[in-house]
């Protein structure tokens, strides 16, 4: 039987189990090696997964914890008056365009991070750099590569991930090449100073040094279709998006041990991310991406959103519901306003649904953008509860992580780094978690299987 079938057949991700057991509630299908019964997906037995909350996590001032800059703040995007829920500071700095936003000078001491450069750069190559190029794979190809017109040419599409943030993403190869790569194409402001900034993100993702950070390799500009295709490291695993979809689609539901290997990889990622000056901005699900081996990155900083591209995603709509609420009120903001986002997407995730409102209920049928954010900003946060009537209990631990990333007051919320130190963290490193295993249950890969995952 094919094994994606057979998981429809017999869900088998409800890995949150019944507090004090240790069997999954779901019977295990056939087919899958190398799962035992009463074994997750996870890779080991589940115990209870209530546990007492092992001491207070302490002062939770993100600000005061940065270690490299106490007290920096970043201009937040002024939809304050378009949405009347709170207005701008007078005297706050205009808003950054990019989603993924450097600190400013004013704010570092002056430290710049301007980079000049051109997209495309038609210039004249010597034939050595046009025969370097050629031969290259994409993991190898320099920025004057990347710029020579016929590369465009040895790219091989290889099927479809889904639509990113302002375009769709593809699964390609280079000619000669083994590297699988996705190639995102997105639409370009035509303003030279927006493909400047577009650059600028780009080449800091070149250069970062993370694993937690999705690898960019390198991009080119089609002038006649106003586009800009970038050329990324395609992680097999696909998005948290589409991998929770996927898992409520089987009836089941991931559990604390994989959920905690998420959110420290998403953790690592920003604090990695702050100590280059950067803020991700647009923290969600579909910006999380996995590994076939469970690696755990961050795409789409500097990239979507606010960075000039056309179409839903570029605009406040299409990433505010995971914003901060000194975001949505057009406050100045800091690297904790990504914590939030951490906590809204993990939420979403344990839950199968989006936690606003927090009573579970769906908006009035007329209600829209602003009803929606109003109710973000001034309604109580969500919390993790059990679900008594599915077997679904979750660690006082895990509960007091979420309340801890959904604090409203800014200046309380902790950092990323310190989120790291946080009680639940602390006990989820402690815990093996094969999410190899999970991800094949997920998509129903066997050992040979290729990988298809949508992004």
């Amino acid at each position: 039987m094919d094994p994606i079938a057979s998981a429809r057949i017999a869900p088998v991700l409800h890995l949150a189990t019944p507090r004090g057991s240790t069997v999954t509630p779901h019977e295990q299908p056939p087919g899958r090696p190398g799962i035992q019964a009463g074994q997750s997906a996870s890779g080991g037995s589940e115990s209870s997964a209530a546990h007492s909350r092992s001491g207070s996590f302490g002062p939770l001032d993100g600000r005061a914890s940065n270690p490299t800059s106490a007290g920096s703040q970043y201009s937040a995007l002024s939809f304050a008056s378009q949405f009347g829920i709170g207005s701008r500071p007078q005297g706050t700095p205009d808003p950054a365009s990019a989603v993924g936003s450097i600190y400013s000078e004013r704010s570092e001491g002056g430290v710049g991070m301007e980079r000049e450069g051109s997209l495309h750069g038609l210039e004249a190559f010597d034939k050595l750099a046009i025969d370097k190029a050629t031969a290259a794979d994409v993991e190898d190809l320099d920025v004057d590569g990347w710029r020579i017109a016929s590369m465009q040419n040895r790219i091989i599409e290889l099927g479809g991930l889904g639509e990113g943030a302002g375009g769709a993403v593809t699964r390609c190869q280079l000619k000669g090449g083994k590297t699988v790569f996705a190639l995102k194409i997105i639409t370009a402001n035509p303003d030279p100073d927006v493909k400047k900034q577009i650059l600028r993100e780009l080449m800091f993702n070149r250069n970062c040094a993370s694993e937690h950070i999705c690898r960019y390799y390198g991009a080119f500009e089609d002038e006649a279709n106003a586009t800009i295709s970038i050329a990324m490291e395609f992680c097999e695993g696909g998005s948290l998006d589409s991998i929770y979809k996927e898992v409520k689609k089987l009836g089941g539901r991931t559990g604390e041990k994989v959920l905690g290997k998420i959110a420290e990889g998403v953790l690592r990622g920003l604090t990695y991310l702050h100590s280059q000056k950067i803020i991700h901005r647009d923290i969600k699900p579909s910006n999380i991406l996995l590994c076939r081996n469970g690696d755990v990155k961050l795409c789409d900083f500097g990239v979507s959103g606010d960075f000039g591209t056309k179409g839903e995603a570029n605009t406040f709509i299409g990433t505010s519901y995971y914003m901060a609420p000194e975001r949505i009120t057009g406050q100045s903001y800091t690297i904790t306003s990504d914590v939030w986002s951490t906590g809204v997407a993990l939420l979403e995730v344990a839950q199968h649904r989006f936690p606003f409102p927090a009573d579970g209920t769906e908006m009035a049928p007329r209600a829209g953008l602003i009803d929606l954010l109003t109710y973000i900003v001034r309604q109580p946060i969500p919390k993790l509860k059990d679900e008594p009537a599915a077997q679904i209990f979750w660690s006082d631990n895990f509960k007091y992580f979420i309340e801890c990333c959904l604090e409203k007051e800014p200046t309380r919320r902790a950092s990323p780094w310190r989120m790291l130190e946080h009680p639940w963290m602390v006990d989820m490193r402690s815990k093996r978690v094969n999410m190899t295993r999970y991800l094949s249950q997920v998509w129903g890969w066997d050992n040979k299987g290729e990988a298809t995952a949508p992004s």
